[in-house]
Protein backbone atom coordinates (compact mmCIF):
# COMPACT_ATOMS: atom_id res chain seq x y z
CA UNK A 1 0.00 0.00 0.00
CA UNK A 2 1.32 3.44 -0.92
CA UNK A 3 2.15 5.86 1.87
CA UNK A 4 0.31 9.13 2.25
CA UNK A 5 3.36 11.07 1.17
CA UNK A 6 3.72 8.98 -1.98
CA UNK A 7 0.05 9.51 -2.83
CA UNK A 8 0.41 13.27 -2.45
CA UNK A 9 3.54 13.36 -4.59
CA UNK A 10 1.95 11.26 -7.32
CA UNK A 11 -1.22 13.35 -7.29
CA UNK A 12 0.60 16.63 -7.67
CA UNK A 13 2.92 15.12 -10.27
CA UNK A 14 -0.14 14.15 -12.31
CA UNK A 15 -1.52 17.68 -12.14
CA UNK A 16 1.87 19.09 -13.12
CA UNK A 17 2.13 16.76 -16.11
CA UNK A 18 -1.37 17.69 -17.29
CA UNK A 19 -0.65 21.42 -17.01
CA UNK A 20 2.77 21.07 -18.62
CA UNK A 21 1.35 18.95 -21.45
CA UNK A 22 -1.37 21.47 -22.33
CA UNK A 23 1.08 24.36 -22.13
CA UNK A 24 3.75 22.59 -24.19
CA UNK A 25 1.26 21.60 -26.88
CA UNK A 26 -0.12 25.13 -27.14
CA UNK A 27 3.39 26.60 -27.31
CA UNK A 28 4.44 24.11 -30.00
CA UNK A 29 1.41 24.74 -32.18
CA UNK A 30 1.58 28.53 -32.00
CA UNK A 31 5.35 28.45 -32.49
CA UNK A 32 4.75 26.62 -35.76
CA UNK A 33 2.22 29.28 -36.75
CA UNK A 34 4.72 32.01 -35.98
CA UNK A 35 7.39 30.25 -38.03
CA UNK A 36 4.98 29.90 -40.95
CA UNK A 37 4.15 33.59 -40.89
CA UNK A 38 7.83 34.52 -40.68
CA UNK A 39 8.58 32.34 -43.70
CA UNK A 40 5.89 34.04 -45.78
CA UNK A 41 7.15 37.50 -44.84
CA UNK A 42 10.77 36.57 -45.45
CA UNK A 43 10.36 34.77 -48.78
CA UNK A 44 7.32 35.78 -50.81
CA UNK A 45 7.12 39.30 -49.49
CA UNK A 46 10.76 39.83 -50.42
CA UNK A 47 9.97 38.86 -54.02
CA UNK A 48 6.91 41.12 -54.03
CA UNK A 49 9.04 44.08 -52.96
CA UNK A 50 11.61 43.22 -55.64
CA UNK A 51 8.88 43.09 -58.31
CA UNK A 52 7.51 46.45 -57.18
CA UNK A 53 11.03 47.87 -57.27
CA UNK A 54 11.55 46.62 -60.83
CA UNK A 55 8.24 48.10 -61.97
CA UNK A 56 9.13 51.47 -60.48
CA UNK A 57 12.63 51.47 -62.04
CA UNK A 58 11.20 50.36 -65.38
CA UNK A 59 8.66 53.19 -65.40
CA UNK A 60 11.44 55.69 -64.74
CA UNK A 61 13.53 54.18 -67.53
CA UNK A 62 10.60 54.68 -69.88
CA UNK A 63 10.48 58.28 -68.69
CA UNK A 64 14.08 58.74 -69.80
CA UNK A 65 12.94 58.06 -73.37
CA UNK A 66 10.19 60.66 -72.93
CA UNK A 67 12.78 63.19 -71.74
CA UNK A 68 14.73 62.62 -74.94
CA UNK A 69 11.58 63.12 -77.00
CA UNK A 70 11.13 66.40 -75.14
CA UNK A 71 14.65 67.49 -76.13
CA UNK A 72 16.35 67.00 -72.74
CA UNK A 73 19.10 64.54 -73.75
CA UNK A 74 21.29 65.04 -70.66
CA UNK A 75 18.50 64.22 -68.24
CA UNK A 76 17.38 61.28 -70.37
CA UNK A 77 20.84 59.71 -70.21
CA UNK A 78 21.36 60.33 -66.49
CA UNK A 79 17.89 58.94 -65.66
CA UNK A 80 18.55 55.87 -67.78
CA UNK A 81 21.88 55.09 -66.08
CA UNK A 82 20.51 55.55 -62.55
CA UNK A 83 17.29 53.60 -63.10
CA UNK A 84 18.89 50.77 -65.06
CA UNK A 85 21.18 50.20 -62.07
CA UNK A 86 18.17 50.16 -59.72
CA UNK A 87 16.38 47.69 -61.96
CA UNK A 88 19.37 45.33 -61.97
CA UNK A 89 19.60 45.45 -58.19
CA UNK A 90 15.95 44.49 -57.76
CA UNK A 91 16.17 41.81 -60.44
CA UNK A 92 19.13 40.23 -58.65
CA UNK A 93 17.12 40.15 -55.42
CA UNK A 94 14.30 38.32 -57.20
CA UNK A 95 16.73 35.92 -58.91
CA UNK A 96 18.27 34.98 -55.55
CA UNK A 97 14.89 34.46 -53.88
CA UNK A 98 13.20 31.74 -55.93
CA UNK A 99 10.57 30.15 -53.68
CA UNK A 100 7.66 29.13 -55.89
CA UNK A 101 7.29 26.61 -58.77
CA UNK A 102 7.69 28.39 -62.10
CA UNK A 103 9.22 31.49 -60.54
CA UNK A 104 12.66 30.74 -61.99
CA UNK A 105 11.21 30.73 -65.52
CA UNK A 106 9.49 34.09 -64.99
CA UNK A 107 12.65 35.65 -63.58
CA UNK A 108 14.62 34.23 -66.53
CA UNK A 109 12.15 35.73 -69.01
CA UNK A 110 12.39 39.08 -67.25
CA UNK A 111 16.19 38.98 -67.57
CA UNK A 112 16.03 38.20 -71.30
CA UNK A 113 13.42 40.86 -72.09
CA UNK A 114 15.21 43.41 -69.97
CA UNK A 115 18.53 42.77 -71.75
CA UNK A 116 16.93 43.53 -75.13
CA UNK A 117 14.99 46.52 -73.86
CA UNK A 118 17.96 47.97 -71.99
CA UNK A 119 20.24 47.71 -75.01
CA UNK A 120 17.66 49.32 -77.30
CA UNK A 121 16.85 52.05 -74.80
CA UNK A 122 20.54 52.81 -74.24
CA UNK A 123 20.99 53.25 -77.97
CA UNK A 124 17.81 55.35 -78.12
CA UNK A 125 18.81 57.88 -75.42
CA UNK A 126 22.19 58.22 -77.10
CA UNK A 127 20.63 59.58 -80.27
CA UNK A 128 20.24 63.18 -81.32
CA UNK A 129 17.12 64.61 -79.60
CA UNK A 130 16.30 66.46 -82.81
CA UNK A 131 16.10 63.28 -84.89
CA UNK A 132 12.59 63.31 -86.46
CA UNK A 133 12.37 59.49 -86.36
CA UNK A 134 12.63 59.28 -82.54
CA UNK A 135 8.89 59.26 -81.95
CA UNK A 136 8.30 56.49 -84.47
CA UNK A 137 11.12 54.38 -82.98
CA UNK A 138 9.75 54.86 -79.47
CA UNK A 139 6.17 53.84 -80.23
CA UNK A 140 6.98 51.04 -82.67
CA UNK A 141 9.90 49.41 -80.85
CA UNK A 142 10.60 50.66 -77.33
CA UNK A 143 7.11 51.01 -75.89
CA UNK A 144 5.99 47.47 -76.90
CA UNK A 145 9.12 46.07 -75.22
CA UNK A 146 8.39 48.16 -72.13
CA UNK A 147 4.80 46.85 -71.99
CA UNK A 148 5.90 43.23 -72.50
CA UNK A 149 8.51 43.46 -69.76
CA UNK A 150 6.04 45.10 -67.41
CA UNK A 151 3.53 42.30 -68.01
CA UNK A 152 6.15 39.69 -67.09
CA UNK A 153 6.99 41.54 -63.90
CA UNK A 154 3.27 41.55 -63.11
CA UNK A 155 3.34 37.76 -63.52
CA UNK A 156 6.07 37.57 -60.88
CA UNK A 157 4.09 39.85 -58.61
CA UNK A 158 0.91 37.81 -59.08
CA UNK A 159 2.70 34.51 -58.45
CA UNK A 160 4.08 35.62 -55.11
CA UNK A 161 0.88 37.41 -54.12
CA UNK A 162 -1.09 34.20 -54.72
CA UNK A 163 1.48 32.23 -52.73
CA UNK A 164 1.10 34.72 -49.88
CA UNK A 165 -2.68 34.37 -50.02
CA UNK A 166 -2.48 30.56 -49.92
CA UNK A 167 -0.02 30.69 -47.05
CA UNK A 168 -2.37 33.01 -45.19
CA UNK A 169 -5.24 30.55 -45.71
CA UNK A 170 -3.09 27.65 -44.48
CA UNK A 171 -2.05 29.69 -41.45
CA UNK A 172 -5.66 30.53 -40.61
CA UNK A 173 -6.70 26.88 -40.96
CA UNK A 174 -3.78 25.77 -38.80
CA UNK A 175 -4.66 28.40 -36.19
CA UNK A 176 -8.25 27.13 -36.12
CA UNK A 177 -7.06 23.55 -35.62
CA UNK A 178 -4.71 24.71 -32.89
CA UNK A 179 -7.58 26.47 -31.10
CA UNK A 180 -9.76 23.36 -31.32
CA UNK A 181 -6.99 21.09 -30.02
CA UNK A 182 -6.12 23.51 -27.23
CA UNK A 183 -9.77 23.79 -26.21
CA UNK A 184 -10.12 20.00 -26.24
CA UNK A 185 -7.02 19.53 -24.12
CA UNK A 186 -8.19 22.25 -21.77
CA UNK A 187 -11.54 20.47 -21.29
CA UNK A 188 -9.70 17.19 -20.73
CA UNK A 189 -7.42 18.79 -18.17
CA UNK A 190 -10.44 20.21 -16.34
CA UNK A 191 -12.02 16.75 -16.24
CA UNK A 192 -8.79 15.22 -15.01
CA UNK A 193 -8.45 17.94 -12.38
CA UNK A 194 -12.02 17.24 -11.21
CA UNK A 195 -11.24 13.53 -11.04
CA UNK A 196 -8.07 14.33 -9.14
CA UNK A 197 -10.02 16.44 -6.64
CA UNK A 198 -12.54 13.63 -6.12
CA UNK A 199 -9.92 10.95 -5.56
CA UNK A 200 -7.78 13.31 -3.49
CA UNK A 201 -10.68 13.71 -1.06
CA UNK A 202 -11.33 9.98 -1.08
CA UNK A 203 -7.74 8.85 -0.65
CA UNK A 204 -6.31 11.60 1.53
CA UNK A 205 -8.74 14.05 3.08
CA UNK A 206 -11.36 11.56 4.35
CA UNK A 207 -8.83 9.29 6.17
CA UNK A 208 -7.15 12.32 7.69
CA UNK A 209 -10.50 13.66 8.90
CA UNK A 210 -11.30 10.31 10.54
CA UNK A 211 -7.90 10.26 12.21
CA UNK A 212 -8.28 13.83 13.53
CA UNK A 213 -11.71 13.05 15.00
CA UNK A 214 -10.35 10.00 16.77
CA UNK A 215 -7.38 11.91 18.17
CA UNK A 216 -9.73 14.58 19.52
CA UNK A 217 -11.79 11.96 21.36
CA UNK A 218 -8.67 10.51 22.89
CA UNK A 219 -7.66 14.03 23.94
CA UNK A 220 -11.04 14.38 25.62
CA UNK A 221 -10.30 11.31 27.80
CA UNK A 222 -11.72 8.46 25.76
CA UNK A 223 -8.56 6.35 26.01
CA UNK A 224 -10.32 3.20 24.85
CA UNK A 225 -11.09 4.89 21.54
CA UNK A 226 -10.53 2.76 18.50
CA UNK A 227 -9.76 4.86 15.44
CA UNK A 228 -10.92 3.21 12.27
CA UNK A 229 -9.38 4.81 9.22
CA UNK A 230 -11.13 3.72 6.07
CA UNK A 231 -8.75 3.46 3.15
CA UNK A 232 -9.48 2.31 -0.38
CA UNK A 233 -9.01 -1.38 -0.54
CA UNK A 234 -9.65 -1.85 3.18
CA UNK A 235 -9.57 -0.13 6.57
CA UNK A 236 -7.08 0.16 9.41
CA UNK A 237 -7.92 0.31 13.10
CA UNK A 238 -5.64 2.29 15.37
CA UNK A 239 -5.69 1.65 19.18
Amino acid sequence: MLSLRTKLVLSYALLFLITFGVGAFSFFRFQRLSTSVDTVLRDNYKSILAADGMKDALSRMDSSAVFLLGGDAARARSEFEADSTRFEQQRNIAANNITEPGEDKIVGDIAERYARYSNDLRAFVGRDPHDPSLSKTYFSALHPQFASLQDRIDDLLKLNSEATRRADERTRASAQRARIWTLGLLCLSVLLAAAFAFFFVRYVITPLTQLIRGVRRIGQGDLDQHIEVRMPGGSQTLH
